[in-house]
């Protein structure tokens, strides 16, 4: 046997096989799209957790976490049962999989239209009476 004679390594096709295929097949039926993903916030009320899923409200709340869990899974499971949202695609995957845990600092709620100014009321009218006074009390201040 001769050791100096050099050796080639045939490296296989990176065709996928069958079985490639179908594991991310199943990758796909177990995780959801990002944006069907329910943003769900734990906070206590004294020591009991509670768990809510902002976007749709749902709350679950017991003596333990995996009891709250529990709860708010089926409250969800109940939602988007009778709910037309784009959201109940979420049926199709496991329950744990339909949730996104967040710290309460970072959940985004829902866009509401705001409602900062009264109607018929004027924004020059508010400034005005807001500064009333003012110009004349420094107008009366003797200057130093």
């Amino acid at each position: 046997m001769n050791l100096d004679m050099p050796i080639t390594i045939k490296e296989p096709e990176s065709t996928p096989t069958s079985n490639e295929s179908r594991r991310d097949d199943d990758i796909e039926r177990l995780f959801p799209p990002e944006h069907l993903l329910l943003n769900v916030v734990l906070t206590f009320s004294g020591t009991i957790p509670r768990l809510t899923a902002r976007e749709i409200g749902v709350v679950g709340e017991s003596d333990k976490v995996s009891e709250a869990f529990r709860q708010l899974i089926e409250g969800t499971r109940e939602y988007l049962a009778s709910s037309e949202d784009a959201r109940s695609e979420l049926l199709r995957y496991p329950p744990t999989m339909w949730f996104r845990f967040v710290p309460p600092n970072q959940v985004r709620y829902p866009q509401r239209p705001a409602d900062l100014w009264p109607e018929g009321e004027d924004v020059e009218d508010f400034i005005a009476a807001a500064t009333e006074g003012r110009c004349e009390e420094e107008e009366d201040e003797p200057e130093s």
